[in-house]
């Protein structure tokens, strides 16, 4: 049975994670391609062990026993997820075949609480069609899924509106950073005291790696700060635009922002929801203003992020 579920990022289509039919029924709604890994959200006093590879990370003497903890300790349970070895109760569909599994224990209370009623770990990516814009409220979910899923846990509107962040430890004892999210790279380099690596993106080993995500049916464009379409250089064919970004109103009407006074997590919330709804005015196109690149501390760097992905799909 697949159902929607709130998280404090985005919803989720949460299904039983050690049978495989409802790992395959994930896919099958999604329509999501099957080298494309799912996140295991756990209880809160679900034991590791059952899941990871002994030996590789939560015992003395790994490199990463005290980072893990610290980690753990600091941003569990929230919107930061770990990859760690799995261990061979983990199935093959879970990981995409990887050797790698992502875990994370979400802070919502709705869903905490479904997860220790039912004391086992849900696979559960974002509630949407493969590729699409994540939902951040139960009516999303129903106008991507009705007619695939069971039901909708209806836990009300999602508190950061951007999906968990995604980190991974090195054998060398560094870490990499695999997605931006919910959790601030400076947060995370501040408390395991060194920088995150760039990822190989030749292996997808955790969702949000790909190049093209996260976005609307209606063509969308980013432009960097202060680079901006004039009058004249928009293309003729272009004739109506869906505006954000307080230098991009003038342009059209149908112009929004997602924060009035700056505000990254105001802008993280509201990010998905807006594209949704402008997806629903049968525009064009959509112009976006980006965030600076590397000026930009908290959530910035993952609202970018989701930008640029959602626009690499050509127009």
């Amino acid at each position: 049975m697949l159902v929607g579920v709130p998280t404090e990022t985005v919803y989720g289509l949460a299904a039983r994670a050690d049978r495989l039919e409802s790992v395959l029924s994930i896919f099958e709604a999604k329509q999501r391609p099957h080298f494309d890994p799912l996140i295991l959200h756990i209880p809160p006093t679900w034991n590791l062990d059952t899941l990871v590879e002994r030996g590789w990370v939560l015992e003395p003497s790994s490199l990463h026993i005290g980072s893990v903890h610290r980690l753990i300790g600091r941003f569990w349970p929230g919107p930061l997820t770990l990859l760690f070895r799995r261990g061979p109760l983990v199935l093959d569909e879970v990981t995409s075949g990887s050797d790698w599994v992502a875990v994370r224990q979400p802070s919502h209370a709705a869903f905490a609480h479904l997860l220790s009623i039912l004391d086992m770990p849900l696979a559960a990516p974002s509630a949407n069609r493969f590729g699409r814009v994540s939902p951040t409220d139960a009516q999303a979910v129903l106008d991507e899924l009705s007619g695939s899923i069971a039901a909708v846990l209806d836990g009300g509107p999602c508190e950061f509106g951007v999906e968990s962040t995604i980190i991974a430890p090195r054998d060398d004892g560094e870490w990499t950073l695999l997605r931006r999210g919910a959790v601030a790279q400076e947060l995370l380099e501040h408390m395991l005291q060194k920088p995150l690596s760039t990822p190989n993106l030749e292996e997808i080993l955790a969702p949000g790696m790909l190049k093209s995500h996260y976005a609307p049916h209606t063509p969308l464009r980013c432009f960097e700060w202060n680079d901006v379409p004039r009058e004249g250089q928009v293309p003729a064919r272009i004739r109506t635009a869906g505006v954000l970004g307080e230098s991009l109103q003038a342009l059209e009407v149908h112009s929004k922002t997602l924060s009035g006074t700056g505000d990254d997590r105001e802008a993280a919330k509201n990010l998905f929801r807006t594209l949704r709804e402008m997806d629903a005015q049968g525009l064009a196109w959509i112009a976006i203003e980006l965030p600076p690149e590397g000026r930009s501390p908290g959530l910035w760097p993952a609202i970018r992020d989701r930008l640029l992905r959602a626009e690499f799909r050509k127009m």
